[in-house]
């Protein structure tokens, strides 16, 4: 597959770096380009993965096809065609999305509105197992296909061969679901997409990156273009030597490549091909931009733009890469542990390299500043830049970097013959869209291992010098205020610092793992073995439990879930503890971050290079739980690992800080929509304003100080029983070993969790209400949403099958009616949530995101819905056709390790979920048309819901 490995990058920082003019270039793109697929190694000297069939018709059609078992008599198919947003004419603007949209409208032989059910039939859900979208240089189409018979497979290709082809694309289908692309326009549209489109047109200014960038298009063109305007794009760019297919999964090669043949061997292009100009790059040196608009996150970018490669992968081509890689990866870890200083005036920063397609190569650095510390913050990393070009990585970054390089591709190799068919997919896919060469994961080792000796320190520095140039820098500054920091201020700060003196970069030494002995080992006591479920439950002296189970699903993948039994139920109601603040501390890395009592966060990575060992928290309702995935080698480290976050976690301070400092962010973020405003408070207001569900406002956030935190996850790890669970690739006996020398060593556990009185019970409200809530997006976006009451999922079983059937039913006819016929959402859709914790309480919930002041529309087409449901039985076909989808996935989830974790880890205590799990297919299977309609007339009901409107704080022009 791809060698490259890819950089983590942070969510909240934008995109861009450099900081000294390029010598004049300019990046002229032919022309008149026509467009086709190439596959990689007709160009390259790298040998392609065997085990990839590539294949191309002679229309010019290619086709990949990669035998993997994993899932099970499933696979994956793809779709591509070589055609986005970047070929669109400029009265043609959106219209490669509209075109996406249109796939699922009527075609040769499937009549408009039957392809859903026609995918239904087949155990195929709109969503989950099948979707497409559109890119600025490409648009996919994609199905999970739950099996793998011939009537599966041949309908799969059917329908790609009708989109390829055959659509209609009638007027009055244009026109239906004109309102539908109109609908997603304004649910997307956002500040941050405001201002990529601002930064493209910035950076981009002479090619059709820069106003082409963004796939939803221009609302006057999607309101306004005639379907021929459709057609005419569908004619140009639908065509065989665009058109890709790719399929992964449990196949014959040799019979699908039989099918693909048979199918789309008649396929012809139906108009001339178009030439594209992508536009020429004009090289313009150091610039700056800035943009404002109300919950913008404050970020700030710099970036320097090189002239498009786009030649194929080559050994030569990947060696740069992988000294590139080395050198981001390097410095961002600099970059992270410099954000976690007391003085750092940063909350996170990063380096990152971008390909975009004819059109340029860009390296750039973006920066979250803390509030109020624009100026600061940027000063802070531009120093960090020009100390990392003037004196280069030093010696131990570049050890552990390549140490930790060689782990990950000793892992990929190690599971390499169970990789999921949907990771093997975006592998492909990326090969296509980046011209690289298909490789293995033994092929990337043995390559890294070939190249390893010239990834030296001197090597590396060299490299440097080579990757921070390019045209630019080109810097900008987004956010809701950037006076402090605008266009002025960001050059004269480069300047300055730029002007500095600096020093050389010391890190800290590295540190052995002290983590080794917890004292003398013990063995269980007792066990019991459940052999219908395949695990098996030891029990130790101290009260620890430890359930094993031994799967074949993914080689040198075992999944870690240590369970703190209490979680939400041991705090009351009432609570003043700072939960859902703890929350995001934990979840976003706080516990982690905080190191350990013997090695800070920066010592813990450097003791622990080159090892997979990772820990995550969860507080749930009824526990706390310490999580990881881990390989077999460094299972018993994980263990050790876990042990020493349980006995001897730090809670030092400095993340706390960070995450603090990037609150006005998260609420900012949280008021720019209607749907970010709705969750908070539909949350606690389901749960009858329980503090334990109540989002507090950012001046109570701010007041929370570090010990309620620290406190309220420190508790929730102590004086708690514990169960650990074990799913994967392990055997009873290195489980044993590794727990008996950790958790089983600890003093006594209590029998039974902490519960607060009346903890275990939530309630949903007693009566209907309505509730209308703002937000600051978009003047004309609004949120319906209606929510009922229902039962727990565990109390009464079939209940809960049938309320899980009636929501299949419910979303199908809400995208019919709602989206397809009447127009008024893009997201219309029904949820089913029930508690598995709290007796009594569930909820459903039907919403769409609809214009502002139609919400009446809306309320009225989903009681027209409901009032059908509970006043005539559903068809034995419609029934069905929710029916198979679930059933479905059902069956696949049992091939799933992460399933596992959950089904085992309540095993023995809750028999009622192992009897839930092994009566589902049997009691989906049981529900008539008759059930689904009492379901809606008992719980569907206007008595009890609670509807929350969420409604623009401006007024739509």
């Amino acid at each position: 597959m791809t060698l490259r490995g890819r950089t983590p990058w942070l969510a909240l920082v934008l995109a861009a770096v450099a900081f000294a003019p390029s010598a004049a270039r300019t990046d002229k793109a032919p022309v008149g380009t026509f467009l086709k697929t190439e596959w990689a190694a007709e160009h390259s000297d790298i040998t392609p993965d065997p085990a990839v069939h590539f294949g191309r018709l002679p229309n010019g059609m290619a086709y990949v096809i990669y035998k993997n078992a994993t899932p099970q008599g499933t696979a994956a198919i793809h779709l591509r065609i070589g055609a986005g947003a970047l070929m669109e004419d400029d009265n043609q603007r959106g219209l490669a999305h509209f075109l996406e949209h249109m796939a699922f409208n009527g075609s040769k032989n499937i009549p408009m509105d039957e392809l859903i059910p026609l995918m239904q039939r087949h155990g195929l859900k709109l969503g989950p197992d099948a979707g497409a979208f559109t890119a600025y240089n490409k648009t996919e189409y994609t199905f999970a296909l739950p099996k793998t018979d011939d009537e599966t497979v041949d309908t799969a290709l059917m329908i790609f061969r009708e989109i390829a082809g055959n659509l209609l694309l009638a007027p009055e289908a244009v026109e239906r679901e004109r309102a539908v692309v109109l609908g997603e326009e304004r649910l997307r549209d956002s500040p941050m997409l405001h201002t990529t489109r601002n930064l493209f047109a910035a950076e981009f200014p002479d090619q059709r990156l820069g106003t082409h960038y963004l796939a939803i298009g221009l609302p006057e063109v999607i309101k306004s273009a005639p379907p021929q305007r459709l057609a005419d794009f569908y004619h140009a760019f639908y065509r065989p030597e665009l058109a890709t297919l790719v399929v992964v999964g449990d196949i014959d090669p040799v019979a699908l490549e039989a099918k693909i043949k048979a199918r789309f061997s008649d396929w012809k292009a139906s108009a001339p091909a178009k030439p594209i100009d992508f536009g020429s790059r004009k090289p313009s040196g150091l610039e700056a931009t800035t943009y404002s608009e109300k919950t913008l996150p404050d970020q700030i970018s710099l970036s320097w733009i090189k002239p498009y490669d786009g030649g194929p992968e080559t050994h030569a081509s990947d060696t740069r890469d992988m000294l590139d890689d080395i050198i981001v990866g390097a410095f961002n870890q600099r970059l992270n542990r410099l954000a976690q200083q007391p003085d750092s005036n940063f909350i996170g920063a990063g380096l990152r390299r971008q390909k975009f397609y004819r059109s340029a190569d860009t390296i750039s650095l973006g920066v979250t500043p803390k509030p109020g510390k624009d100026k600061e913050a940027y000063a802070q990393v531009l120093l960090a830049l020009k100390r990392l070009t003037e004196y280069g990585l030093s010696a131990d970054e570049v050890e552990i970097a390549l140490t930790n390089q060689s782990a990950r591709y000793q892992n990929a190799v190690k599971s390499e013959r169970t990789r999921n068919n949907d990771g093997i997919m975006r592998e492909l896919i990326t090969c296509l869209d980046e011209n690289e060469v298909i490789t293995s994961p033994a092929q990337n080792q043995a390559f890294f291992e070939a190249i390893k000796p010239q990834l030296t320190v001197e090597a590396l520095n060299a490299r440097l010098k080579v990757l921070i140039t390019g045209d630019g820098p080109k810097l900008f500054h987004q956010g809701e205020d950037v006076a402090s920091l605008d266009q002025n201020g960001l050059k004269s700060g480069l300047t300055e610092a730029m002007s500095q003196a600096v020093t050389p970069y010391v890190s800290a030494a590295k540190k052995p793992w002290p983590y080794t002995d917890f004292g003398p080992a013990k063995a269980p006591v007792s066990q019991v073995e459940n052999k219908p479920f395949g695990f098996t439950q030891y029990v130790y002296a101290n009260g620890l439990k430890l359930n094993v189970k031994q799967t074949n699903f993914k080689d040198d993948q075992i999944l870690v879930q240590v369970r703190f039994g209490g979680g939400l139920e041991s705090l009351p109601a009432n609570t003043e503890a700072p939960v859902s603040l703890a929350t995001i501390f934990a979840m976003s890395g706080g516990v982690l971050n905080g190191g350990l009592g013997q090695l800070t966060i920066d010592e813990l990575r450097k003791s622990l290079a080159g090892k997979t060992v990772n820990i995550s928290y969860n507080l749930g309702d009824q526990a706390a739980h310490l999580s990881a995935a881990v390989t077999k080698a460094d299972f018993a480290l994980e263990m050790q690992y876990l042990m020493a976050f349980t006995t001897d976690a730090a809670w030092r301070p400095d993340f706390y800080a960070r995450i603090k400092a990037s609150l006005p962010t998260v609420y900012a973020s949280m008021s720019s929509s209607p749907m970010a405003s709705a969750a908070p408070k539909v949350l606690a207001l389901t749960h009858e304003q329980d503090k334990r569900f109540v989002f507090p406002t950012l001046d109570e956030a701010n007041a929370v100080p570090f010990e309620a935190i620290r406190n309220l996850v420190a508790d929730s790890l102590k004086n708690a029983p514990i169960e650990i669970t074990l799913v994967g690739d392990i055997d009873d006996k290195s489980a044993l070993a590794a727990v008996n020398a950790t958790f089983a060593v600890l003093p006594k556990l209590p029998k039974s969790p902490r519960i607060a009185k009346g903890a275990d019970v939530v309630r949903f409200p007693a009566a209907a209400k309505t509730v209308t809530f703002t937000h600051k997006g978009r003047a004309d976006q609004s949120l319906s949403l209606f929510v009922w009451p229902v039962p727990d999922y565990l109390s009464d079983t079939p209940t809960s099958n049938g309320l899980l059937l009636l929501r299949e039913i419910l979303n199908k006819r809400m995208f019919d009616q709602i989206r397809e016929k009447l127009g008024q959402a893009y997201d219309p859709g029904a949820s089913l949530s029930q508690s598995m914790a709290f007796k009594g309480f569930g909820v459903f919930q039907a919403h769409a995101s609809v214009p502002a002041g139609q919400d009446g529309a809306f309320e009225a087409a989903l009681g027209a819905i409901i009032a059908d449901l509970q006043t005539n039985p559903v068809s034995a076909d419609e029934l069905d056709r929710a029916r198979k989808p679930v059933l479905e996935h059902f069956d696949n989830s049992q091939k799933d390790n992460n399933h596992w974790v959950y089904i085992v880890a309540h095993g023995m205590d809750e028999p009622a979920r192992l009897a839930a799990e092994q009566n589902f297919k049997a009691g989906i299977a049981a529900v008539t048309p008759n059930d689904i309609q009492a379901l809606a007339k008992r719980y569907l009901v206007n008595s009890r819901v609670v509807h929350v409107e969420v409604e623009p704080e401006a007024k739509p022009n």
